[in-house]
């Protein structure tokens, strides 16, 4: 596909797609980023309710308390404001499980016009890595393939793990030690920037609290994710 054409079919049913530029958009003047979603497959995968979650992760919950995950975080002094697209049921695991497990690429850029409309024009993206195994195993990297046609700044490398983040308990994740590294050549791209992490799921908050925390450390001026579900 042309960098930056709109698309004619959805990739999710293959049906018309209406690519017309909202004003809203063209007043942002953000890069165009081609629509991939038509607005009934759009309406297939559920949004996340402002009054049923967490103020600070978006984890579905009866009220806008902070939930537990968040608590322990800000116990520790890492808080970190996350936005969900979805939620974590239902046709996003579908979606997920075709794309990221069983590695159907051509899902890849599904919801890139979503994401690009919760990145503000003076962010820095940042997605978060995947390790060298995982991407011989995979092929790619499932964070940076969502962003689809958005500009990224691929800063962090991930170490080593025995283990994939997928096949551990919650307290596991929890517990783990810093999976990241920066990348010291892309060091000074970093400093002073406002960052937005982007990732595919957010489960209890550790590898978004983590890249947060190191990309703090190395000068970052302030660092908030969007997850496409939690």
């Amino acid at each position: 596909m042309e960098r930056g054409k709109p698309l004619d079919n959805c990739r999710w049913c293959g049906g018309f797609l209406n690519s017309n530029l909202k004003i809203h958009f063209i007043l942002s003047f953000k890069p165009f980023i081609p629509k991939t979603l038509c607005d009934k497959c759009e309406s297939l995968f559920t949004l996340p309710s402002r009054e049923e979650s967490c103020v600070d992760c978006g984890r579905f919950q009866a009220s806008q308390k902070r939930c537990q995950d968040c608590e322990k975080w800000l116990n520790q002094k890492q808080q970190l404001n996350n936005q969900a697209l979805y939620l974590y049921h239902g046709i996003i695991k579908e979606y997920l499980e075709r794309y990221k497990f069983k590695g159907d690429y051509r899902l890849h850029s599904l919801f890139q016009t979503r994401i690009n409309s919760l990145i503000e024009a003076d962010e820095l993206v940042v997605p978060i890595p995947v390790t060298k195994s995982t991407m011989k195993q995979r092929h790619f990297n499932q964070v940076t393939g969502i962003l689809g046609e958005i500009e990224f700044l691929d800063c962090l490398v991930a170490k080593p793990k025995a283990q994939a983040q997928s096949e551990k308990g919650r307290n596991e994740r929890i517990n783990a030690q810093q999976p990241f590294e920066i990348n010291q050549k892309l060091v000074s791209k970093i400093k002073s920037q406002k960052v937005v992490l982007i990732d595919d799921v957010y489960t209890t908050g550790t590898t978004l609290h983590y890249a947060a925390q190191l990309l703090r450390e190395n000068g970052a001026q302030s660092v908030r994710s969007i997850t496409l579900a939690r």
